[in-house]
């Protein structure tokens, strides 16, 4: 892929910018638009994306406030999807790239509180404002912004309400997320080192809590943001936290629990990191994993339990030999799975478990 030096972006920047006057120099007030006019508009926005998403920050772009405030308009007021997004992405592109200092913090707050009117505007479609919540908060972070904090306070906070708490969800994915095309140093966007690892810290005891304490469903909300947030953390991050958070992925090991799968997930990516302190509580996951891999009606909880279940024997034999006679008894009984996949994951499985002595005494 072709990469455009200083000058030639913006010797680009320069050429184009004038199709974007309207966007660029003029207030947009998207309801007082005819249906052409926003139409245009909505394109118009993924277009300029598309060239301010890589520019060089030291290349300026005039009005870049009235810029922001036009995309959160059109981000949350467009019914064209595609517009939304990169609407919201480039509004957090600009706020990365441009919106330093102290002097700039009105402007974080008054689209804080133009953005919270949304939410409560009957005539917006509210997951176009999350979308656009979510990028700012991302954005903030990246660049690890004096007002970064603030914004993930709201976040936690927004995971609470009934309408909406589950969309802001995909907000505690994204901060875990690390996006080749936005928000990185390719697109000249500032990115603090171990940002992933600082909001993790800061999120992981509040999310606990909460799912401790809220009611049902909104708890799920943030049992399912922790879950994102563990999947973007090594267990170096995770360990002083382990003793709260494993607790509440062993609940989720059962076939009922809505949210079986991610959790399995998670556990696989200990599993294959070898994750220390997993060892010492073997006894009571390896019951509920034979459990999942005959119970669940799904193919792909039963071949994620029996990976988990494979992913045990890289611990110590001493752990493993009070296991063993259980686990080879109860996989027998899956070597009848109507699902090949299934059957064939068993047979991996089976076979390792079988010759952990071997292994382990090799080792």
């Amino acid at each position: 892929m072709h990469m455009f030096d200083f000058s030639e972006q913006l010797q680009i920047f320069n050429q184009f910018s004038q199709y974007f006057d309207d966007i660029l120099n003029t207030t947009i007030n998207y309801k007082t638009l005819s249906d052409i006019q926003q139409g245009i508009h909505s394109y118009m926005v993924i277009l300029l994306e598309s060239i301010l998403n890589s520019l060089n920050k030291n290349i300026k772009v005039k009005n870049v406030t009235l810029l922001i405030e036009n995309c959160i308009e059109l981000s949350s007021y467009s019914n064209n999807s595609m517009c939304c997004l990169s609407a919201s992405r480039l509004t957090a592109t600009l706020i990365n790239k441009y919106i330093d200092g102290d002097e700039y913090n009105f402007l974080i707050d008054k689209l804080k509180l133009n953005l919270e009117n949304y939410l409560n505007l009957s005539s917006l479609n509210v997951h176009n404002v999350i979308i656009q919540i979510s990028w700012i908060t991302k954005s903030l972070s990246v660049k690890g912004h004096g007002k970064m904090l603030q914004w993930i306070d709201w976040s936690l906070n927004l995971l609470a309400d009934p309408l909406y708490g589950k969309m802001m969800t995909q907000c505690f994915k994204m901060l875990t997320q690390t996006d080749d095309g936005y928000l990185n140093k390719e697109c000249f966007c500032t990115v603090k080192l171990l940002y992933r690892q600082r909001i993790f810290c800061y999120v992981i005891e509040p999310l606990i809590s909460r799912y401790n304490t809220m009611p049902e469903p909104v708890k799920e909300n943030y049992l399912v943001s922790i879950l994102y947030q563990m999947d973007g953390n090594t267990y170096v991050t995770l360990s002083p936290y382990f003793s709260k958070i494993l607790p509440l992925l062993l609940q989720l090991l059962s076939p009922e629990q809505d949210y079986v799968l991610q959790s399995l997930q998670t556990f696989r990516n200990l599993l294959e990191s070898k994750t220390p302190v997993l060892e010492d509580y073997l006894q009571s996951f390896v019951p509920k994993l034979l459990n999942l891999s005959q119970s669940s009606k799904f193919m792909n909880i039963r071949i994620v339990a029996l990976q988990c279940l494979y992913n045990c024997c890289d611990y110590s034999l001493i752990k493993l030999l009070p296991l063993k006679k259980q686990v080879i008894f109860e996989l027998t009984k899956c070597l009848d799975d109507k699902k090949r996949l299934v059957r064939k994951e068993v047979v991996r499985t089976k076979s390792r478990w079988l010759s952990i002595d071997v292994l382990n005494d090799d080792d």
